[in-house]
């Protein structure tokens, strides 16, 4: 595993988890939310997606709903390599400026373009298979800001089939 850059240019060297840290994982994918955020600051890039999803649902008794909270976890998953969270940035940035640039408003800001299509690429590669199959189903119709191009259309639908999503297997 690298070794992480911290906020002030430290490096964060990954550590082994503890018997401790693997019983506060498991209770975290079993719903406890304060689980969740102890492993979460601790660098566990799922837990921080569990997190982030707790506060944007607000239907947990620990967490009320906070779009400020949601996206700072959201992040903190991806910064610690967690594709799924990655693809959510990433998806949310493409639609909001998808909408802006189809009503030509002045928030059509091409840098954020760029920076959605890259985190979407980069949660593929980290293995989110929502990532790939969005990638292939974008690059085969030329949508949300991808050219179209029928090759990397079948690169990433092959991809999606190799991290065992069986429909994509099947062909476009």
């Amino acid at each position: 595993m690298a070794a992480l850059v911290g906020a002030f240019g430290c490096t964060l060297a990954p550590r082994k988890p503890t018997a401790l840290d693997l019983a506060q994982r498991r209770e975290c994918r079993r719903g406890n939310i304060a689980s969740c955020l102890r492993q979460c600051h601790v660098g566990d890039g799922p837990s921080c997606y569990a997190v982030a999803r707790a506060y944007y649902a607000g239907d947990n008794d620990a967490i009320v709903r906070n779009r400020s909270e949601y996206r700072r976890y959201l992040s903190r998953a991806c910064d610690l390599r967690y594709g799924d969270a990655c693809f959510e940035v990433g998806r949310r940035i493409l639609w909001y400026q998808e909408g802006q640039c189809e009503a030509k408003t002045a928030r059509c800001d091409k840098a954020r373009i760029d920076e959605g299509r890259a985190l979407i690429t980069r949660a593929c590669r980290l293995g989110s298979v929502r990532a790939c199959r969005l990638l292939a189903a974008a690059f085969l119709a030329g949508e949300l800001f991808f050219s179209r191009d029928q090759s990397r259309a079948g690169r990433y639908r092959q991809r999606a089939c190799a991290l065992g999503h069986q429909p994509s297997c099947l062909g476009p």
